[in-house]
């Protein structure tokens, strides 16, 4: 008979092993284009976004409101159903910087800023970063100053 320790062992080495990996996925395909945008953009561009936005898409042979390719990530994000209770740090970072990057869908993004508040609380990093930019969108303000506004 197997004691109590070793079965909640078992149980969460099972839950890891069946852990969800999508978040995970979807952020490496994230960052990994924005970081090379981030850097063509300040080589080529000296910073300005605009214009570096309008070539990367044509270089890349996308349309302009798609410049990082990745609508298709960020719909299937959207749709997406997690088990917010299993959730560990990681896995807030991740969900997080992808919600940041739904701007097309602000509904979106509130439903988002609710859960956030709901698991982590209005202290939380998570928290202002995501307010601040909707904020800024829907209002021109902000209430952390949390996004670089010009």
């Amino acid at each position: 008979m197997r004691d109590r320790t070793t079965i909640l062992l078992e149980e969460a080495y099972k839950k890891v092993q069946e852990r969800d990996g999508r978040l995970e996925i979807w952020v490496k395909g994230d960052q990994n284009e924005r970081n090379e945008y981030k850097n063509y953009v300040q080589t080529k561009f000296n910073g300005d976004y605009r214009k570096g936005a309008q070539a990367w898409a044509q270089m890349k042979n996308r349309p302009t409101d798609d410049v990082f390719n990745d609508k298709a990530r960020l719909d299937a994000f959207m749709k997406a159903d997690f088990d917010f209770n299993t959730f560990d740090e990681q896995d807030w970072n991740n969900y997080w910087l992808l919600a940041q990057h739904c701007d097309k869908n602000r509904e979106f993004q509130k439903k988002a800023l609710d859960i956030i508040e709901q698991y982590l609380g209005t202290e939380h990093s998570h928290y202002k970063y995501l307010y601040d930019r909707l904020s800024l969108a829907l209002t021109g303000k902000q209430k952390y100053g949390t996004q670089n506004a010009k």
